[in-house]
């Protein structure tokens, strides 16, 4: 079965200050009630580029194969990835 894409722990990232980071740079997150976020980029497109569970870890999807058809989406999930390894 393929990956829906790369996990991340966020433990202590929000604690960085990681989730304005995002807002800063035009991410937007949204909670659900279901005991999960997640993180888009409206700017470009309503589709969500990761999950975020409540056990502290990220989904971000793959790119590749989600977003084939969208290079600006792939670019975004590109440097979300990078704003989560900066932390």
């Amino acid at each position: 079965m393929d990956s829906p894409g790369n996990f991340y722990k966020l433990y202590e990232k929000d604690e960085k200050g990681f989730f304005n980071k995002l807002k800063e740079e035009g991410f937007e997150i949204k909670s659900f009630d279901r005991g999960y976020s997640w993180i888009s980029f409206p700017e470009i497109s309503p589709f969500f580029l990761a999950e975020i569970y409540e056990n502290g870890r990220i989904l971000v999807y793959n790119k590749e194969k989600r977003y084939k058809d969208n290079k600006a989406l792939q670019k975004k999930v590109s440097e979300l990835e990078g704003i989560i390894k900066e932390f």
